[in-house]
């Protein structure tokens, strides 16, 4: 009978071991995870002399998306400049 209890504790312990485990790596894949977008989520780097002249010409460097739509609107207007011109 004492070898039974014996044998019922370690498988117990083993159960746990695993849940400690499976949290440690958890906490490990979501720590990965917060790097990760911590690097890659940043606004776009450029050097100061770029970003002042993309602002002289009224593009938004706040975001890519904001610098995609801002050349897009750019773009835009001056193909409707090109086009009256050209009337």
């Amino acid at each position: 009978m004492e070898k039974k209890k014996m044998i019922n504790s370690v498988g117990n312990n083993k159960g746990f071991g695993s849940l400690i485990g499976l949290l440690l790596t958890a906490v490990m894949i979501a720590f990965l995870c917060y790097i990760m977008m911590k690097v890659y989520v940043k606004g776009p780097s450029m050097d100061k002399k770029t970003k002042e002249i993309l602002e002289e010409e009224s593009i938004d460097t706040s975001s890519s998306k904001g610098i995609l739509d801002s050349t897009k609107k750019k773009i835009e207007d001056i193909n409707k400049q090109a086009a009256e011109r050209n009337k």
